[in-house]
């Protein structure tokens, strides 16, 4: 049985409309997403340069992209 206040907060947010903080914080979000996804991925291309070249072994490696 659904209660009548799950019911009241279900209709809230079928109408809530988006204020342009909501945009703001979407934005940032993304933005963070896309920053930390570029550095995931630029981080492991210099991994694995730096253990092809034999700067680094395969432990000082991992021990890099956990940092």
């Amino acid at each position: 049985m659904i209660s009548k206040e799950k019911l009241m907060l279900g209709q809230r947010m079928d109408t809530a409309k988006e204020s342009p903080l909501f945009y703001k914080v979407f934005m940032l979000v993304g933005a963070g997403l896309l920053l930390d996804s570029s550095d995931v991925y630029m981080a492991s291309n210099v991994n694995s340069s730096m253990i092809v070249s034999k700067f680094a072994t395969l432990s000082q490696g991992s021990a890099f992209l956990s940092s």
